[in-house]
């Protein structure tokens, strides 16, 4: 077989866990299919635990960025206001927001 080196090691994980499976490594024991099995659940546990983090995160930091005391939300919602107003005041003409 394939000499197994930490490399390989880490690239099966990779390929299992993304569920790719190429096939140039697969368990040929009865011992390897359930180690395979076992670095499939500590890998989806990883995964969701990511996830998790990450989707906790976000829902903070929008709770931070648009909530209407967020300088970053009143400084948005006033430049989107004052380019509004100048849209209605020069009705008709190309408003240049950005000079070059």
């Amino acid at each position: 077989g394939l000499p197994c080196t930490f490399g390989h090691a880490v690239y099966y994980c990779f390929i299992t866990s993304t569920t790719i499976g190429y096939g140039e490594f697969a368990p040929q024991t009865d011992a390897g299919m359930l180690w395979g099995i076992i670095i499939i659940f500590v890998q989806l546990g990883i995964l969701s635990a990511v996830l998790r983090s990450s989707s906790d995160w976000i829902v903070w930091a929008s709770r931070v960025l648009f909530s209407a005391d967020s300088p970053w939300f009143q400084r948005t919602a006033h430049a989107i206001t004052s380019v509004l107003k100048l849209r209605k005041q020069k009705r008709g003409e190309v408003v240049e927001l950005m000079p070059q």
